[in-house]
């Protein structure tokens, strides 16, 4: 593994532990090549912000993605509370996914980049979700195809709205455990509508996404 590599996964840690970068070993870094490698992985926010904690002076792009991406989160985190509440009003039953409950365990806001909003939701009212993205300045940019109905929005907002969480065309039995995942689901508090996993299930969900994005 390069030092590079080494470096990034060091850093990672102390991000996602909360944990202050040895001082000395902050000095044999490369900065650039540290960026480059952090850009490729998604994760130059994360780093920034622990070199910047370090007392690490950044050239002027790496601040400008840092701040982009808590920009970003909290754009998605509002749009996606209205779309929540436009679900609730009309009764259909929902599921935030993946690194929109995954960024909640991380130090600091935007240190889990994000550049979507996954939820799976009641497809019997694709059609209402549809019109409602729709009327609020979505491009539609599929439905009805693969597991998921895809929105976008100028200048960075991305809905992948999921009828399923995988189909038989991957693997079979995943497909098989989750037919009737919302017999599996646990209704959030104060809400009529809105279901979280299990954290047992949201593992394997996690774990089995992780392995569909490496074989691919």
């Amino acid at each position: 593994m390069k030092k590079v590599e080494l470096d990034m996964i060091y850093l990672l840690s102390c991000g996602v532990n909360g944990n202050n970068p040895d001082a000395d070993y902050i000095k044999k870094i490369e900065l650039e090549q540290l960026y480059q490698m952090s850009c490729e992985h998604s994760v130059e926010a994360l780093i920034g912000m622990v070199l910047k904690q370090a007392g690490v002076s950044l050239q002027k792009e790496w601040n400008e993605r840092i701040a982009k991406a808590v920009r970003k989160v909290l754009l998605f985190d509002a749009e996606r509370a209205k779309l929540l509440s436009f679900m609730e009003q009309k009764g259909i039953w929902y599921l935030p996914l993946k690194g929109v409950i995954l960024k909640e365990y991380y130090p600091a806001i935007g240190m889990r980049q994000m550049s979507d909003n996954d939820i799976l939701f009641d497809y019997s009212f694709s059609k209402e979700i549809q019109n409602y993205m729709e009327s609020q300045g979505y491009e539609t940019i599929s439905v009805g195809k693969g597991n998921h109905d895809e929105y976008k929005k100028e200048p960075v907002y991305n809905f992948e709205m999921h009828r399923a969480l995988y189909d038989a065309t991957f693997k079979s039995d995943w497909e098989y455990y989750y037919t009737e995942i919302k017999k599996k689901l646990v209704l959030n508090n104060g809400s009529s509508y809105g279901y979280h996993f299990t954290d047992e299930d949201f593992y394997i969900h996690i774990v089995s996404h992780g392995y569909k994005h490496y074989v691919g």
